[in-house]
Parts: C-alpha cells; sequence; structure tokens
C-alpha cells in the first residue's frame, strides 16, 4: 500500500484496540468517527466511550456525527488513503465507503457469511460453534456482506467469557488489518457465497434469560457468552449467572432441577451443568461454592 492516511471508525472495546495499535505502529490518522456519548446511569451523566477517551488522549482529530451524510465534504478533504472500521455502531453509507483509494476495510469476527451483524461473538456462542474466524472485509452497501480480503480460523473457547473473547479477538485483528494494510495492493478480494448465511442480531434484554429446556452447550454458551447479564429466576429472585460448565453427566430429572450440591442444574437434553460464579440481586459476583455458604438453594430446588 502506497501511503497510509487513515480515517479510522469505531466505537466499542475491538476499535479501542485497534486504534491504539494502529496509533502506535506511527500510521497517519487523519480523523476518528465514534458515537457520540449518550447519558447514562441513575443521574443521566453523559459517558465518554474509550474511543473518544483515546482520541483525547492521542490529540486526534475527533468527530461524532449523528448522521454521516452530513460529515461527508470535511471527510473528502482529509485525502486520506483508507478508512478502517472496527465496531462502529453506525450504518455508513454506500456513497462514502470509497471516498479514498482503498476503500474502506472492517474487521469483523466472524466466518462469514455465517454470523453477519451486530453480536457475532456471542451468537456463535450460544449456537455451539467450534470454530471461528476473523475477517478482514472489503465493506459494500449490504450488512457484512462485502468481499473478503483475509480470512484466519480459530477455535471457539467455550471458557472465555464473550468479553473475553473480544479483547483476544481485538488484538489479534490488528495484526492481521496489519498485514492486510500491508498487501492491498496485491490482493484480491473473494465475494461471500450466499449459502449458510446466517444472522447475529443485536443482544436484547430478552436473550439474557436462561430457558432451562435448551440443550446444555447452548445454556452454558449463553452465560459465558453474555457474562455476567445472564440470569434465572429462584424464590422470586434475579440470579446472574456468570460462568458455567458443561458436565458430561446426565439426570433423568427436569430442566432447572438443582440435582448436586455443587449448584449442578439439568439441562434440556438432560446433561448437567455446573454453575461456577453468580451473583444475587445488590450483591457481589462470587465464587458459588463461597456464595453457598451463605444463600441456601438445597438439592431437587428448581431454577426459572
Amino acid at each position: 500500500m502506497i501511503g497510509n492516511k487513515i480515517v479510522f471508525m469505531g466505537t466499542g472495546p475491538l476499535a479501542c484496540e485497534v486504534l491504539q495499535n494502529l496509533y502506535y505502529s506511527h500510521h497517519d490518522i487523519v480523523a476518528i468517527l465514534t458515537k457520540a456519548p449518550k447519558a447514562q446511569g441513575r443521574g443521566m451523566k453523559i459517558v465518554k466511550n474509550p474511543v473518544q477517551l483515546l482520541a483525547e488522549k492521542f490529540s486526534l482529530q475527533l468527530y461524532m456525527p449523528e448522521k454521516l451524510h452530513n460529515i461527508k465534504e470535511i471527510l473528502l478533504e482529509l485525502e486520506a488513503d483508507l478508512t478502517v472500521v472496527a465496531s462502529y455502531g453506525l450504518i455508513i453509507p454506500q456513497d462514502l465507503l470509497w471516498l479514498y483509494k482503498y476503500g474502506t476495510i472492517n474487521i469483523h469476527p466472524s466466518a462469514l457469511p455465517r454470523w453477519r451483524g451486530a453480536a457475532p461473538i456471542e451468537r456463535a456462542m450460544i449456537a455451539s460453534d467450534k470454530i471461528t474466524q476473523l475477517c478482514i472485509m472489503q465493506m459494500d452497501a449490504g450488512l457484512d456482506t462485502g468481499p473478503v480480503l483475509m480470512r484466519y480460523s480459530f477455535l471457539l473457547d467455550i471458557r472465555c467469557t464473550g468479553e473475553q473473547l473480544m479483547i483476544d479477538y481485538a488484538k489479534l485483528g490488528y495484526y492481521f488489518l496489519e498485514e492486510t494494510i500491508k498487501q492491498l495492493d496485491e490482493l484480491n478480494a473473494q465475494p461471500q457465497t450466499e449459502i449458510g448465511v446466517t444472522y447475529a442480531s443485536k443482544i436484547l434484554a430478552s436473550d439474557e434469560k436462561i430457558d432451562w429446556n435448551a440443550n446444555g452447550a447452548a445454556i452454558v454458551g449463553k452465560i459465558m457468552a453474555l457474562s455476567p447479564k445472564a440470569y434465572c429466576v429462584y424464590n422470586d429472585d434475579r440470579l446472574r449467572l456468570v460462568k458455567a460448565t458443561l458436565t458430561n453427566i446426565q439426570s433423568d430429572q427436569l430442566p432447572g432441577k438443582i440435582v448436586n450440591n455443587n449448584l449442578g442444574v439439568v439441562s434440556g437434553d438432560g446433561y448437567i451443568i455446573e454453575i461456577n460464579q453468580i451473583q444475587k440481586p445488590g450483591g457481589k459476583i462470587m465464587d458459588t461454592k463461597i456464595f453457598l455458604l451463605g444463600n441456601k438453594i438445597p438439592i431437587g430446588a428448581t431454577f426459572i
């Protein structure tokens, strides 16, 4: 690639990791676009996102447009070589994708065309996928439908939470992004097939409730993917299930039933899930053994 003037668009943790590495690798980041902060919490205070804080730390030009059409002329004046996108959170209009010579490339943590959309890591974990990928994609007008410049496969480690995997993929994603940028003049983007397309819809509050009738792998995948937000109900209390392990032991008890002193819960296919960390309303996240010292949940009780 001749030249390295980059416009960066991103908002989430993955974006923060990528931006930081781009900066320290001495790329010329001519502008950063991120979502405008919103009021949060009981006090409705404006909370800056990590990318905004990083841009201010590095004294980089920052824009937070609510609509990208309003900033097209400014972007044209930057005369950059490339736009890099990582977990931005806004739809990029088609007429902005090829403002510069090398267009717009995006880091997407899934085996495209599987899990196009907002929550690819979480959806892959919930679906019990064994392997996932990091794709460096040339963006087009569709939702993660662009041709892929580079792709790398990884085992999906269900022992990690979704948040942990996002951090790991962000670090790896930057490395593969850097390799892609170096080879942009030589790479031929490969169109995605339309066979095996699935969509990773945004995680909603309704997704956080555990359905004990689901199979054990799917339940553990959800607990780990959404940690610490997945929950069940016991004695009218909402218990957050923070970490869990799928055992190879089966039970003939009904789904949701507690069957041992390790807070083993029966899943829909009969396999026992052991809850490793848990949180009660207003409490701290605790290892289950410690939690049970002060919170009795007897064998035979049922999680809803």
